[in-house]
């Protein structure tokens, strides 16, 4: 180091505190250096130091604007500097470990984004800005159905978001691992590899695990945890922040007296016989007289009153109900109006309203 550099500030600019606010840095222009010192517990400043000489005094190199990142690293740009102009990056203990360079001479410099990995520039005439990286976090934990009972097959699916500010790279998977009670890899969501804008969300839908790509329910209260990127494949600006948790009661399956997977109270509902496995409520015929036409016939209880319910995915969450009310007509009724498929799947159930 020059014998004409002091640790005293001659014409100080720019400043910034280190994350911990132990620490000042202030650029000194007219020594083209970064100055330290420790700040007391009353704000009182001690052991001004030199912590990085950035640039040349003859010819004189503008130190100018400076900030400090959440790891404790020193970002300082340099003016006047030639094919070495840009920000300059140090460690804490003062090591240079690059520059990034830049075509204009710079003044001021700053982060933003949501998680502070964006780096904007001042120049003579505009702004530069330095970014691009993604940050996945899970939005929503959900299962079907909703509320299992024990030995229920359930099927977990998260949303994540890309809240950074570049985009996933395209043709990478994006990796949703599910664990239950810390027994990970129960059941995970690997295949989707397209890109995922900045600010955009996906919904990954669970399609393989330990044993299947459901999780059988057990009885009892659970932690599921929902962990995106769970192998590391995509470098983000965060990586802390990948996990969401939720808890999960699952209740004892009820009472089932003919073993035919309709829980007495349905079937006390649907007027069923409890007892009786071979008296359940089913649809026994489903035909299309025409085209834009469905026919349904169902076993029915007289007394009893029927809706139609249709959805086009079975993992749906929820079953779009026709407003017609459909009165029993004996042992089995009848139902035929326009439904139109138009080549897509479709899902019907008989719904019992009274």
């Amino acid at each position: 180091m020059a014998t004409n550099f002091t640790a005293s500030a001659n014409e100080p600019n720019g400043l910034c505190f280190s994350p911990d606010e132990s620490t000042l840095y202030l650029v000194d222009t007219l020594q083209s250096a970064i100055l330290a010192y420790d700040v007391l517990a009353d704000g009182t400043l001690t052991n001004n130091r030199i912590f990085a000489q950035v640039g040349t005094v003859v010819p004189l190199q503008y130190p100018d604007g400076i900030r400090c990142d959440r790891a404790g690293r020193i970002f300082c740009t340099l003016d006047n500097a030639g094919t070495r102009s840009g920000v300059r990056i140090y460690d804490p203990n003062g090591q240079l470990l690059g520059t990034i360079l830049t075509p204009d001479f710079l003044s001021n410099v700053c982060f933003g984004g949501s998680n502070q990995e964006m780096i904007f520039l001042t120049a003579g005439d505009g702004v530069y800005g330095i970014t691009r990286m993604p940050d996945l976090v899970v939005t929503a934990l959900n299962r079907i159905p909703a509320n299992p009972t024990a030995g229920q097959p359930v099927t977990f699916s998260a949303t994540v978001k890309n809240q950074g500010t570049g985009p996933t790279p395209n043709g990478v998977a994006t990796l949703v691992a599910f664990s239950v009670d810390g027994a990970t890899n129960i059941v995970w969501s690997d295949g989707f590899t397209a890109s995922i804008p900045p600010d955009a969300s996906v919904i990954l839908t669970a399609n393989a695990g330990v044993a299947g790509s459901t999780w059988p329910a057990t009885a009892g209260s659970h932690v599921i945890r929902a962990r995106v990127d769970d192998l590391g494949r995509i470098a983000e600006s965060n990586e802390t922040n990948n996990v969401r948790s939720a808890t999960l009661t699952v209740s004892a399956p009820p009472p089932d007296n003919d073993g035919d997977g309709l829980d007495d109270a349905s079937e006390a509902l649907a007027g069923t016989d409890a007892k009786d496995g071979t008296s359940v409520l089913k649809i026994l015929a489903a035909e299309r007289p025409t085209d834009d036409r469905l026919a349904l016939t169902w076993s029915s209880v007289p007394g009893k009153s029927y809706r139609i319910a249709r959805k086009s995915n079975l993992v749906d969450l929820q079953w779009a109900s026709s407003v017609d009310v459909i009165p029993a007509t004996g042992a089995a009724t009848s139902w035929t109006n326009s439904v139109p498929i138009n080549g897509k799947p479709a899902f019907f159930r008989i719904l019992v309203i009274q």
